[in-house]
């Protein structure tokens, strides 16, 4: 009889074992679930897989500065929540005080829209408005000159907002209007001996004057931020005012809160000058800019021993002038030093009534003496990629045009067409800032004149490219 060897059941399989258990079963369902939702979460947020909504400025009722439409806008990324931000230099002053703003932590290649305005509303004044684009490394810096208008000067403080005009980004900050103050009068243009050098003679913003150097008088004191770091970023380490920019730093550093090396600095005052050449002059290390208004006439930002640079600049019309001055300090031994001279001169003649006077210069800042001036009977130019006369060079020119015309009291339509940069001011007041590069574009503005004469000054500059520059005017539209 055969032996029969007993045999092992089949062994089962985990998800045997699993299904004999419905509740271990679903757990562990519910588990797989979530990890999947996680998962597929993770992956939308790093690959981007939305579309960023853009949000479109609410229109304003205003005229002024304005900036042309229609070309097509990048799609920016909006900066994280609560990083971009705009200071004012000077934060306060009268009406006809230059207004400087410089934003921090803006979208990069995005385009900022910078408002003054009335923040009262009880005025009638109108709005100012300029669209300025972000640099790569997300700052950008407008200026607006305060109007000398009567309803301004009745304001105790000016609003000025920055926005995307992409995103929803937008902040807000004020200056405050103060009464005027009396300007030093001039001081004759006596010779007056050089000092020597053991001689402190900071009372006039570090000038020195020689026998043929006349002493300019200022308005108040510098106006000092310190950052600590070279880009001029953030919010300032110290400020302060200071009577003068004459400093050998050595390895002490302009104060206890900064670093002796790697920081920077920049200085805002006004000026009473009259008509006439000057010669800006500084002596300093490593990164210095200065700007006239918005001139920017010495640009050297770089790492160097200590030098000096002379800049001529030509002062047109007599009046108050702000310069600023910007300094970075990238190595230890930080010294910086400013003064200015009046060299000379007549200024020339009053502009011309039937055509306009121009002033043709081989740069694109104006300064220096012009290589050309001739009269032309209208500014409607279209040069291409040819030099605008014999003598001058195809790009990187500029040209100043100067005019006087009668006016019937109305309100006028004043109209650029521009490649690249343009400005208009009638009676010494901005009306029309395009100072920048760019392609062809309209720019107009609304502009009430009274009854009588009025002096025009265009100012235009090619940086590369077709050279195009056409100005016109009408009554404004009822």
């Amino acid at each position: 009889m055969q032996q029969t060897k007993p045999t092992r059941p089949p062994t089962k399989s985990w998800l045997d074992r699993l299904l004999e258990q419905p509740i271990l079963a679903a757990i562990l369902l519910v588990v797989v679930a979530i990890l999947a939702l996680l998962i597929c979460t993770l992956a939308y947020l790093l690959l981007g897989v939305g579309t960023a909504i853009s949000t479109v400025p609410t229109p304003t009722r205003n005229v002024g500065f304005a900036t042309p439409t229609g070309q097509a806008s990048p799609i920016v990324t909006p900066p994280a929540p609560g990083s971009a931000s705009i200071a004012l230099l000077p934060v306060q002053g009268d009406s006809g005080t230059l207004i400087t703003i410089t934003g921090q932590g803006w979208t990069p290649g995005d385009t900022v829209s910078v408002q003054v305005d009335d923040p009262t509303g009880t005025q009638g004044l109108v709005t100012l408005v300029t669209n300025v684009p972000v640099a790569a490394n997300g700052t950008f810096i407008a200026s607006f000159l305060l109007p000398a208008d009567t309803g301004w000067a009745n304001l105790t403080t000016v609003r000025v907002t920055a926005a995307s005009t992409t995103t929803a980004t937008r902040t807000a900050a004020e200056f405050s209007v103060v009464e005027p103050s009396r300007p030093t009068p001039p001081i004759s243009p006596t010779p007056v001996p050089s000092p020597s050098d053991n001689d402190n003679n900071d009372n006039n913003g570090g000038i020195v004057p020689t026998p043929t150097t006349i002493i300019i008088p200022s308005i108040g004191d510098w106006q000092a931020e310190y950052y600590d770091n070279t880009s001029l970023s953030g919010s300032p380490a110290v400020v302060r005012n200071e009577i003068g920019i004459d400093f050998t730093w050595g390895s002490d550093g302009p104060s206890p809160d900064l670093p002796a090396s790697g920081f920077s600095a920049r200085w805002l005052r006004s000026y009473d000058l009259e008509a006439g050449q000057y010669i800006f002059n500084i002596r300093a290390d490593d990164g210095i800019r200065l700007w006239v208004n918005d001139d920017l006439i010495i640009d050297e930002w770089f790492v160097t021993p200590p030098r000096q640079i002379s800049a001529d600049y030509f002062i047109r019309f007599s009046g108050r002038y702000e310069v600023r001055i910007e300094y970075a300090n990238f190595t230890p031994g930080g010294t910086v030093r400013f003064w200015l001279e009046k060299v000379g001169g007549v200024p020339p003649p009053g502009p011309p009534y039937h055509s306009w006077r121009g002033a043709y210069w081989p740069n694109v800042n104006l300064f220096g003496e012009p290589l050309l001036v001739r009269d032309d009977p209208s500014i409607n130019f279209d040069w291409g990629t040819g030099a605008p006369a014999p003598g001058m060079p195809n790009n990187n020119f500029s040209v100043r045009w100067d005019r006087l015309v009668d006016f019937a009291p109305d309100s006028y339509r004043f109209t650029l067409v521009v490649d690249d940069g343009a400005r208009v001011w009638i009676d010494d007041r901005l009306i029309i800032d395009e100072w920048r590069d760019g392609i062809r574009r309209e720019v107009s503005r609304d502009y009430a004149l009274s009854g009588g004469t009025h002096a025009i000054r265009v100012e235009y500059y090619d940086r590369i490219g077709d050279a195009v520059i056409e100005f016109r005017w009408s009554r404004s539209p009822v």
